[in-house]
Protein backbone atom coordinates (compact mmCIF):
# COMPACT_ATOMS: atom_id res chain seq x y z
CA UNK A 1 0.00 0.00 0.00
CA UNK A 2 2.86 2.39 0.84
CA UNK A 3 4.33 1.84 -2.64
CA UNK A 4 1.01 2.72 -4.30
CA UNK A 5 0.58 5.86 -2.20
CA UNK A 6 4.10 6.98 -3.06
CA UNK A 7 3.42 6.50 -6.79
CA UNK A 8 0.24 8.55 -6.49
CA UNK A 9 2.01 11.34 -4.59
CA UNK A 10 4.87 11.35 -7.13
CA UNK A 11 2.39 11.46 -10.00
CA UNK A 12 0.63 14.43 -8.46
CA UNK A 13 3.91 16.26 -7.99
CA UNK A 14 5.20 15.48 -11.49
CA UNK A 15 4.43 18.29 -13.90
CA UNK A 16 1.95 17.37 -16.58
CA UNK A 17 3.11 17.52 -20.19
CA UNK A 18 3.20 20.99 -21.69
CA UNK A 19 -0.29 22.19 -22.54
CA UNK A 20 -1.16 22.01 -26.20
CA UNK A 21 -2.37 25.37 -27.45
CA UNK A 22 -4.64 23.59 -29.90
CA UNK A 23 -5.47 19.93 -29.90
CA UNK A 24 -4.17 18.54 -33.16
CA UNK A 25 -6.76 18.07 -35.89
CA UNK A 26 -5.11 14.67 -36.36
CA UNK A 27 -6.59 13.60 -32.99
CA UNK A 28 -10.08 14.50 -34.21
CA UNK A 29 -9.51 12.69 -37.52
CA UNK A 30 -8.60 9.52 -35.63
CA UNK A 31 -11.68 9.86 -33.43
CA UNK A 32 -13.94 10.50 -36.41
CA UNK A 33 -13.48 6.91 -37.57
CA UNK A 34 -15.18 5.64 -34.39
CA UNK A 35 -14.55 2.44 -32.48
CA UNK A 36 -12.12 4.15 -30.10
CA UNK A 37 -12.20 5.06 -26.41
CA UNK A 38 -11.52 8.48 -24.91
CA UNK A 39 -10.23 8.19 -21.34
CA UNK A 40 -10.56 11.71 -19.98
CA UNK A 41 -9.49 13.45 -16.81
CA UNK A 42 -12.21 15.73 -15.45
CA UNK A 43 -11.94 19.38 -16.45
CA UNK A 44 -10.37 22.13 -14.35
CA UNK A 45 -11.49 22.38 -10.73
CA UNK A 46 -11.13 24.69 -7.81
CA UNK A 47 -7.54 24.41 -6.53
CA UNK A 48 -6.59 21.48 -4.32
CA UNK A 49 -5.75 17.81 -4.21
CA UNK A 50 -8.42 15.26 -3.43
CA UNK A 51 -11.55 16.30 -1.59
CA UNK A 52 -12.20 17.95 1.76
CA UNK A 53 -12.33 15.64 4.79
CA UNK A 54 -15.71 13.95 5.24
CA UNK A 55 -16.91 14.74 1.72
CA UNK A 56 -20.05 12.93 0.59
CA UNK A 57 -20.14 11.37 -2.87
CA UNK A 58 -23.83 12.28 -3.27
CA UNK A 59 -23.41 15.90 -2.12
CA UNK A 60 -21.56 18.07 -4.61
CA UNK A 61 -21.25 20.95 -2.13
CA UNK A 62 -18.88 18.79 -0.03
CA UNK A 63 -16.52 18.02 -2.94
CA UNK A 64 -13.92 19.84 -5.01
CA UNK A 65 -15.87 20.82 -8.13
CA UNK A 66 -15.37 22.30 -11.58
CA UNK A 67 -14.69 26.02 -11.66
CA UNK A 68 -16.04 28.26 -14.43
CA UNK A 69 -12.95 27.83 -16.65
CA UNK A 70 -13.36 24.06 -16.20
CA UNK A 71 -17.00 24.16 -17.27
CA UNK A 72 -16.03 26.26 -20.31
CA UNK A 73 -13.18 23.82 -21.07
CA UNK A 74 -15.59 20.84 -21.13
CA UNK A 75 -18.19 22.69 -23.24
CA UNK A 76 -15.50 23.73 -25.75
CA UNK A 77 -14.15 20.20 -26.06
CA UNK A 78 -17.66 18.86 -26.67
CA UNK A 79 -18.32 21.51 -29.31
CA UNK A 80 -15.00 20.80 -31.02
CA UNK A 81 -15.71 17.06 -31.06
CA UNK A 82 -19.12 17.65 -32.65
CA UNK A 83 -17.73 20.18 -35.16
CA UNK A 84 -15.17 17.60 -36.25
CA UNK A 85 -17.78 14.88 -36.72
CA UNK A 86 -16.78 12.83 -33.68
CA UNK A 87 -19.78 10.81 -32.51
CA UNK A 88 -19.74 9.84 -28.85
CA UNK A 89 -22.27 7.04 -28.41
CA UNK A 90 -21.71 6.03 -24.78
CA UNK A 91 -20.58 8.02 -21.72
CA UNK A 92 -19.44 6.60 -18.40
CA UNK A 93 -18.13 8.54 -15.44
CA UNK A 94 -16.85 8.41 -11.91
CA UNK A 95 -19.59 9.34 -9.42
CA UNK A 96 -17.62 12.42 -8.28
CA UNK A 97 -19.48 15.57 -9.31
CA UNK A 98 -16.50 17.06 -11.18
CA UNK A 99 -16.42 13.99 -13.43
CA UNK A 100 -20.19 13.77 -13.96
CA UNK A 101 -20.36 17.49 -14.75
CA UNK A 102 -17.47 17.18 -17.22
CA UNK A 103 -19.17 14.26 -18.96
CA UNK A 104 -22.51 16.11 -19.19
CA UNK A 105 -20.85 19.21 -20.63
CA UNK A 106 -18.80 17.28 -23.20
CA UNK A 107 -21.74 15.12 -24.31
CA UNK A 108 -24.90 17.01 -23.27
CA UNK A 109 -27.32 14.91 -25.30
CA UNK A 110 -26.29 11.58 -23.75
CA UNK A 111 -27.11 9.92 -20.45
CA UNK A 112 -24.07 9.55 -18.19
CA UNK A 113 -23.69 6.06 -16.70
CA UNK A 114 -21.91 5.99 -13.33
CA UNK A 115 -19.15 3.40 -12.91
CA UNK A 116 -17.62 2.60 -9.52
CA UNK A 117 -14.50 1.41 -11.37
CA UNK A 118 -13.91 4.98 -12.59
CA UNK A 119 -14.15 6.37 -9.03
CA UNK A 120 -11.09 8.01 -7.53
CA UNK A 121 -8.32 5.72 -6.31
CA UNK A 122 -7.17 8.40 -3.91
CA UNK A 123 -6.43 6.72 -0.56
CA UNK A 124 -7.65 3.27 -1.66
CA UNK A 125 -5.70 0.06 -1.15
CA UNK A 126 -3.52 -1.60 -3.78
CA UNK A 127 -5.91 -4.53 -4.34
CA UNK A 128 -8.81 -2.13 -4.94
CA UNK A 129 -6.77 -0.13 -7.42
CA UNK A 130 -5.71 -3.23 -9.38
CA UNK A 131 -9.25 -4.56 -9.46
CA UNK A 132 -10.78 -1.30 -10.71
CA UNK A 133 -7.98 -0.69 -13.24
CA UNK A 134 -8.35 -4.21 -14.60
CA UNK A 135 -12.12 -3.74 -14.90
CA UNK A 136 -11.69 -0.49 -16.85
CA UNK A 137 -9.05 -2.05 -19.11
CA UNK A 138 -11.43 -4.95 -19.83
CA UNK A 139 -14.22 -2.51 -20.67
CA UNK A 140 -11.94 -0.56 -23.01
CA UNK A 141 -10.77 -3.77 -24.68
CA UNK A 142 -14.37 -4.86 -25.26
CA UNK A 143 -15.49 -1.61 -26.96
CA UNK A 144 -16.33 -1.99 -30.64
CA UNK A 145 -18.59 1.00 -31.14
CA UNK A 146 -20.36 2.26 -32.98
CA UNK A 147 -18.85 5.63 -32.27
CA UNK A 148 -16.70 6.63 -29.34
CA UNK A 149 -16.86 5.52 -25.71
CA UNK A 150 -16.12 8.45 -23.37
CA UNK A 151 -14.85 7.52 -19.90
CA UNK A 152 -14.40 10.42 -17.46
CA UNK A 153 -12.28 9.79 -14.39
CA UNK A 154 -9.44 11.08 -12.23
CA UNK A 155 -5.70 11.62 -12.76
CA UNK A 156 -4.63 8.75 -10.49
CA UNK A 157 -6.92 6.35 -12.35
CA UNK A 158 -5.59 7.35 -15.76
CA UNK A 159 -2.03 7.00 -14.53
CA UNK A 160 -2.79 3.48 -13.30
CA UNK A 161 -4.71 2.42 -16.41
CA UNK A 162 -2.58 3.81 -19.26
CA UNK A 163 0.50 5.30 -17.56
CA UNK A 164 -0.27 8.80 -18.84
CA UNK A 165 -0.11 11.91 -16.63
CA UNK A 166 -2.72 14.25 -18.10
CA UNK A 167 -3.72 17.77 -17.14
CA UNK A 168 -7.26 18.51 -16.02
CA UNK A 169 -9.39 18.26 -19.15
CA UNK A 170 -6.77 16.14 -20.95
CA UNK A 171 -7.50 12.79 -22.50
CA UNK A 172 -6.00 9.68 -24.02
CA UNK A 173 -7.38 8.14 -27.21
CA UNK A 174 -7.20 4.37 -26.96
CA UNK A 175 -7.43 1.66 -29.61
CA UNK A 176 -9.40 -1.06 -27.78
CA UNK A 177 -7.63 -3.98 -29.43
CA UNK A 178 -4.30 -4.17 -27.68
CA UNK A 179 -5.18 -1.23 -25.40
CA UNK A 180 -2.87 1.00 -27.41
CA UNK A 181 -2.79 4.73 -26.63
CA UNK A 182 -2.77 6.29 -30.10
CA UNK A 183 -2.94 9.93 -29.04
CA UNK A 184 -3.03 12.15 -25.99
CA UNK A 185 -4.24 15.72 -25.74
CA UNK A 186 -4.03 18.36 -23.05
CA UNK A 187 -5.96 21.61 -23.12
Amino acid sequence: MFCCRMLIVLALLTPAPAAAQNISSNVFQKLGAGGLVVLMRHSQTTPGIGDPPNFQINQCATQRNLNEPGRAQARQLGARLRTNGVKITKVMSSAWCRCVDTAKLVAPSLTVEISDDLGSFWKRGDASIRSASDAVRAQIAAWRGPGILLLVTHQVNILSIVRENLQQGGFAVIQPRGLKVIATANP
